[in-house]
């Protein structure tokens, strides 16, 4: 009789002990560590001047957690981010990070869940630390200098400056935002003899200081508006170069046009050029007289038009010193009172840095600027970076005087200063130097910004634009300009150049307001 599906059953598990039995020997597998869920819902609670707090979810499967946190962001890669600097451990879905140097860029973070030897990280995020209230605000104001702030403390990302017509910053109550790190700024628009009251404030992220003490001053100088442009046009020499990773210099004759027609729909009164001086009309080494650069695009530009008498006049057959930096104006709203060149150095050299001045009058109401065309040594490195600073110091210094023997007229500075704050510039001397002077970086003090601003002014002739925001062309403000817009000049198609790419450098363009 065959037995009953009850024995069947009985016996199978009889079978099954003896088998475990015989293998008793042999380790049975064991089942792997589930992995920690990704950490979600992350919010920093609170900031403060060298550390922030952040909570979250608690993540299944999670034991311990901690932070990871850098000022650069592509170091939060899962291959770099062990070589950050990370918070302790802690068991609950709080954490602290403590003893962050302090800095007015953002940190950005990840949050990594730990739990038997495997973990998982949040997203990146980034917070800014606190910062505080800035100190020692001073308001200065002159007939020919302009009314200007200033103040002390640690640096923030942003200031918040409030005017207004009382001491209770009630009435006529207007707002303005500053990027510079020169922690100064030059209002505009105000009536000559009325008494203004200031106050900043600084922001770091979400951050925001207390505002200082109001200040008071009364206006004394008119404000005098003008669209100023600098541009290195790339000398002549330079045609049919092949640029590493990027285009071969297209000629002249093909840039050229597009020099000018950049310049023309700028809508721009005053261009510092640099790069201008080599010969249109004959070989580039040739001795003069010749059409410079600077000829055919002031010649193009129309006869409306004017070159500053930078440099000393050719006469027939003789050569003479070509600086390559010029200033070329407006003539039907601008007068030359006066121009000419200097050398920041090496002097008696073959390769000396020179930059070129002109002081123009407006035709109509008498104002006046002092506009400088500069270009500062190149290549990178130490040593050259020491020596920008160098000449930078000796502008201030040849501008004070200039400024002096012509009644104090205010100056806006143009330039292919070739530094910027970037990696490839260890040290900004133009940048330091100006910013020690009160002298601020138009791109930082003015109230609206183009989104061009992130590509390099120097494009290296790349057909697809470079971006990461690094300009070495700059328009200089000290104490007393105001900035109103600043913007480049480039015709972009999806971020790809169209038609020849004119020079090696982007046009720059400010709308500053000078005080006379």
């Amino acid at each position: 009789m065959p037995p009953s599906n009850g024995r069947r059953r009985a016996a199978s598990v009889v079978l099954g002990l003896a088998l475990a039995t015989g293998l008793s020997g042999l380790s049975a597998p064991a089942s792997a560590a589930p992995t920690p869920r990704k950490p979600a819902g992350v919010r920093v609670v609170s900031v403060g001047d060298q550390g922030f707090t952040v909570t979250f979810r608690k993540s299944r499967y999670a034991t311990k957690y901690r932070i990871w946190t850098s000022t650069t962001k592509s170091r939060l890669a899962l291959s770099t981010i062990s070589r950050t600097h990370a918070s302790r451990k802690a068991r609950k879905p709080r954490l602290t990070i403590t003893g962050l140097p302090y800095t007015s860029a953002p940190y950005y973070f990840r949050v990594q869940a730990i739990g038997r030897g495997k973990s998982r990280y949040s997203g990146v995020m980034s917070t800014s630390l606190r910062t505080s209230t800035p100190t020692a605000l001073r308001a200065t104001s002159s007939a020919t200098g302009g009314l200007a702030l200033t103040w002390g403390g640690r640096a923030a990302a942003r200031y918040e400056v409030q005017q207004a017509t009382d001491g209770r910053m009630s009435r006529g109550v207007r707002s303005w935002s500053t990027r510079s790190v020169s922690q100064s700024f030059s209002p505009y628009g105000l009536t000559p003899g009325t008494t203004y009251w200031f106050r900043v404030r600084a922001v770091n992220g979400s951050s925001t200081s207390s505002w200082t003490a109001p200040v008071a001053q009364v206006a004394r100088s008119r404000g005098l508006s003008v669209r100023v442009m600098t541009y290195n046009v790339l000398r002549r020499a330079s045609d049919g170069k092949a640029y590493a990773g990027g285009e071969r210099v297209a000629s002249w004759s093909s840039r050229g046009p597009a020099v000018v027609s950049t310049i023309q729909a700028s809508g721009a009164d005053v261009v510092g050029l640099q790069e201008a001086a080599d010969w249109t009309d004959r070989a580039v080494g040739a001795d003069g007289p010749g059409q410079r650069q600077a000829d055919w695009i002031r010649a193009r530009l129309g006869s409306g038009w004017a070159l500053a008498t930078t440099e000393t006049a050719p006469s027939q057959g003789v050569a003479w010193r070509r600086t390559g930096r010029y200033v070329v104006f407006d003539s039907g709203r601008f007068a030359q009172d006066a121009a000419g060149s200097w050398t920041l150095s090496g002097a008696g050299t073959s390769n000396p840095t020179i930059a070129a001045w002109a002081v123009l009058r407006e035709r109509s109401t008498g104002a006046r600027m002092l506009a400088v065309s500069a270009h500062l040594a190149a290549a990178p490195g130490a040593a050259n970076d020491r020596r920008r600073q160098a000449e930078t110091q000796n502008l201030l210094r040849v501008v004070a005087q200039a400024r002096q023997a012509h009644g104090g007229v205010q100056v806006v500075y143009l330039g292919d200063f070739n530094s910027d704050a970037g990696k490839k510039h260890p040290l900004d001397g133009p940048g330091v130097t100006f910013r020690a002077a009160r002298v601020a970086d138009a791109d930082e003090a003015a109230q609206a910004v183009g989104a061009e601003n992130r590509y390099n002014s120097a494009n290296q002739l790349l057909r697809t634009a470079p971006a990461s925001a690094t300009h070495v062309d700059h328009v200089f403000a000290p104490a007393g300009v105001g900035v109103r817009t600043w913007g480049m000049r480039l015709s972009l198609r999806g971020g790809r150049f169209v038609g020849v790419i004119p020079s090696d450098h982007n046009a720059v363009v400010a709308d500053v307001v000078v005080p006379w």
